[in-house]
């Protein structure tokens, strides 16, 4: 378009089909050329047929690159080349049973270009140029987009900026050939190395669970029923012994224990998963992570090192499967776990005093009992026997927790230390009694002492306050009818408040004498001011008078009322005289 200047350089044809074209130049779009209505030519095979030409006169390409992926690795057939210049360009030369577009040539090398417009390179042609081995390339074209560029914009866009792929390479089999030699190096590394996880597991050091769970399989006599070899131990940080321990005694010991009347116990496979946590190979990975280099079988699971050993319980007789996914622990097998479990706690509460009380059991577990069964055949029997020793053992117990002598029957036992020990002990708590109790007297009577002296102390304050000090102190020792009020005030709270009442009364006597003494001594004085002779108001103090009611004044002092009444009296006499 840009060597056109306007429509009369026409007349203008279509190179795809030969029909004649129409010059625009719209205001608000680019230059074009368009068909007239009813043309049969789209203008991709224009297109086509210049990008053709394009190469042909230009004779390069930007080659991309070639790479084959296989998972993670790469393997690169040819480099990218932004300008590949080829010696010669042949447009449309047969090759065998197909022709591609264009074919270019470097020394004895030849490449196939297709320019896809419409179609791509389909199938059929994909395999006729496998077979001849022809590396070719196919550039897609946008119509649409071409028809909006300038002369040089489509004429890079052809040669370096459009999107191509490589149909076929021809070193695409070497390249394969090394990459899957490649992924299978890595394959047997990896395998190496997961076989050397698998034979050297991490070992785990034997925790107190697990140790605790050996003992209890042995304890219950169940040692036989693990150590049972897997092909999967290499799941495990512990050895098989250990991890199957710990399941039993989880899921089946315990149950059992707390059953004593020795029910069957029905569990599910799945319960037998999920080990805590260090018991499993952690530097394992899953399954489908090693899928494509290690067989299912010999990598395995934890999960069906579990089955394999539960299965392998089932065909000796000692689980059954009633349906699928479900197992049954008999119940003559949970009686016995219920039993000996029953009997060896008791018994190890009655021997928690000794020395060395595991050894003791031990011993007796084994020794010749009733009937010259030991008792661990009694227990496994049950029956009356079990009954017999299960009721001696729990009365021992009861004995054992609580006072009371001791019977003559120690069911076997080696209580004879204990039962020293034990009256020894009572001889002892009896004495730690006493002692308390002798302190406690002690302390009491030493408090009783000093209550006592605080109440004398208090008494005693009162009564130089009420009676002075030299008086104060003789009342303390006064006799009265209860005793004398320092004994009253020792003897407790009342005896104290009695002394008080005892001394309130005094206090208020004495104040009552004093007042009359008071009193009688106004009298006195205003009959010696009356009267010019002494022998006169003796008279008067001591003669009867109607006016005061024929008593004497010396009489008349129990209230200030009376002695005023005296003395008014004194007045009238004084007066009439």
């Amino acid at each position: 378009m840009s060597e056109v200047a306007g429509p009369g350089d026409g007349p203008f044809t279509c190179a795809g089909c030969g029909g004649p074209l129409s010059y625009r130049a719209p205001a608000r779009a680019r230059r074009h050329f368009a068909h007239r209505p009813g043309a049969p030519c789209s203008g991709e095979t224009a297109l086509h047929a210049y990008a053709k030409a394009v190469l042909s006169e230009e004779g390069w390409l930007a080659l991309p690159e070639r790479v084959l992926k296989d998972r993670n690795f790469r393997e690169r057939v040819s480099s990218a080349h932004p300008r590949f210049r080829f010696d010669r360009i042949e447009i449309e030369v047969a090759v065998s049973d197909f022709q591609p577009d264009a074919l270019g040539w470097k020394g004895s090398e030849r490449l196939a270009i297709e320019f896809r417009v419409t179609h791509a390179v389909d199938e059929v042609k994909r395999g006729r140029v496998a077979s001849v081995k022809l590396t070719m390339l196919e550039i897609s074209l946008d119509a649409t987009k071409a028809l909006r560029l300038g002369r040089e914009d489509l004429r890079a866009y052809i040669l370096a900026e459009a999107p191509r792929s490589w149909i076929f390479h021809r070193r695409d089999a070497e390249a394969r050939v090394r990459l899957a030699d490649r992924r299978e190096e890595d394959l047997a590394a990896r395998r190496r190395g997961l076989r050397h996880r698998m034979e050297h597991p991490p070992v785990r050091p034997l925790t107190d669970e697990v140790t605790r769970a050996l003992d209890t399989v042995r304890d219950f006599g169940l040692s036989h029923l693990v150590g049972r070899p897997t092909s999967w131990q290499h799941w495990f940080t512990v050895p098989a012994d250990c991890w199957q321990a710990e399941r039993l005694e989880r899921l089946v010991i315990r149950a059992c224990s707390d059953d004593e009347e020795g029910r069957a116990l029905d569990l599910d496979r799945r319960d037998f998963g999920g080990f805590p946590s260090g018991f499993l190979n952690e530097a394992l990975p899953d399954h489908w992570q090693v899928e494509e280099f290690m067989d299912a079988d010999t990598y395995g699971s934890p999960e069906r090192a579990v089955q394999g050993w539960l299965d392998t319980l089932r065909r000796e007789g000692i689980l059954t499967e009633p349906k699928p996914g479900r197992l049954r622990v008999p119940a003559d097998l949970c009686g016995r776990i219920a039993r000996r479990g029953a009997c060896r706690r008791a018994v190890r509460r009655l021997l928690s005093g000794l020395p060395d009380p595991e050894a003791a059991l031990a011993s007796w577990w084994t020794a010749s009992f009733r009937k010259g069964e030991p008792p661990e055949r009694l227990v496994q029997a049950g029956g009356a026997e079990w009954t017999l020793l299960r009721d001696d053992l729990e009365r021992l117990g009861n004995l054992r927790r609580a006072s009371g002598s001791w019977p003559e029957d120690l069911c076997g036992l080696p209580l004879e230390a204990l039962v020293t020990q034990r009256e020894a002990a009572d001889a002892r708590r009896r004495e730690r009694v006493e002692q308390a109790e002798r302190k406690r007297r002690a302390e009491e009577e030493e408090r009783n002492a000093q209550e006592a002296a605080h109440r004398v102390a208090l008494l005693a304050e009162r009564a130089r306050e009420a009676l002075g000090p030299w008086e104060g102190g003789r009342w303390l020792d006064f006799p009265l009818p209860e005793g004398s009020p320092r004994d009253l005030a020792a003897s407790g709270s009342a005896g104290l408040a009695r002394a008080r009442e005892a001394l309130a009364a005094l206090a208020r006597q004495r104040d009552e004498e004093a007042s009359r003494a008071s009193r009688l001594a106004r009298i006195e004085e205003a009959a010696r001011m009356a009267f010019r002779r002494p022998e006169e108001a003796q008279l008067f103090l001591t003669s009867t008078s109607p006016a005061l009611g024929r008593r004497r004044p010396c009489e008349c002092v129990t209230s200030d009322a009376e002695t005023e009444k005296v003395l008014a009296h004194l007045r009238t006499l004084v007066a009439r005289r």
